[in-house]
This record gives structure tokens, sequence and C-alpha cells, in this order.
């Protein structure tokens, strides 16, 4: 991908993986004392990810998703296989998911699920659905590290970006 292209393409699209690991990491951050499975960050368990990821984030922002990916957000935020928050640290991490989504001026475009198409819907549930038909509206990007949401971009001609990209392009740019 030619430097400067992630930047031609603004108001990506942001999936659960994505979305819940950079406001997990962040939230590690700022209370270093809540304690929960390192894998629950997913693809930014690798450090070498996240200052590219927040570099990227800040410079096409406005962040958009679905409320579809902020629901599953709290679930994978209370899951016991992911982070297995509880009160009060699920309070903590929703308070700082606000900060941090409102610094980055994340918008959610909401998809009914009575809009969506049938087909999609049976073969990958109204999450994906959801981030699907938001980019094929508005045709834009998805950032993604989950291989059966990007296989199905792929199909639907949808552009698609994953962590490795956004690295890439960072390291273009630190030059």
């Amino acid at each position: 991908m030619p430097a400067t292209a992630l930047f031609v393409r603004r108001k990506p699209l942001i999936y659960t993986d994505v979305l819940f690991a950079f406001v997990l990491w962040r939230f590690s951050i700022k209370f270093p004392k809540i304690h929960f499975k390192p894998s629950a960050l997913g693809p930014l368990q690798s450090v070498h990810l996240r200052e590219p990821l927040l570099w990227y984030f800040k410079r096409v922002k406005p962040l958009q998703t679905s409320p579809h990916v902020i629901a599953e957000m709290h679930g994978w935020a209370m899951s016991r296989s992911k982070a297995g928050l509880r009160r009060p640290a699920l309070g903590y991490f929703w308070r700082l998911a606000q900060e941090e989504l409102t610094r980055l001026g994340l918008e959610e475009g909401l998809i009914r699920v009575t809009d969506m198409e049938l087909e999609t819907l049976r073969s990958f549930g109204p999450i994906e659905t959801a981030i699907l038909t938001l980019a094929k509206r508005q045709g834009t990007v998805v950032l993604t590290e989950d291989g059966r949401l990007r296989g199905e971009c792929a199909h639907q001609e949808i552009s698609v970006l994953s962590c490795s990209d956004v690295l890439a392009e960072w390291q273009e740019n630190q030059v």
C-alpha cells in the first residue's frame, strides 16, 4: 500500500477486535493495578502495534463503528475468556472508553436488524452485517484483524486494513 494511502480513506469503520483492544490497552495504562488476561488485548498483545494504532486513530478521526460493536465490547469486557472485568472495574472501563472515544470523535452508524441483508445476517450475525452494510453504503475501509470478516470484505469488494497495514504506514511516516 503506497504512503498516505490510509489517509485518503476517512472515517474508517472499526470492528470489535481492534476497537476493544485499543480501549483495553488505554484502560491498562490508566488503571495498571486492574488485571485481565493479556490475550484480551487481541492484536495489541503485540506492543509494537500500539503506538502506530494511536497515531493512525488521531489522524483519521472521526472513527466510526456500529452500536452493535459497542454492545459486543461490553460483552467482551465482562467475559471471563476476554477481560473478565467486574464492578467497579467495569465502570472504570466504560468511563475511560467514553473519554477515549470522544477524543477520537467516534460516530456510530445504526443499521437496523430489520434492514440487514438476510443472507449476510444468517452467515455472519448482526455485528458483522452492520459493519459490512455501513462500509458498502459509505464506500469506506474496514479495520479488523478478523479473518472471516476480512474474507467477506474482499468478497464484497470492500476495502480492508489490518493493524499491520497501519504499522507499515506509521513506519513510512517516521522517516
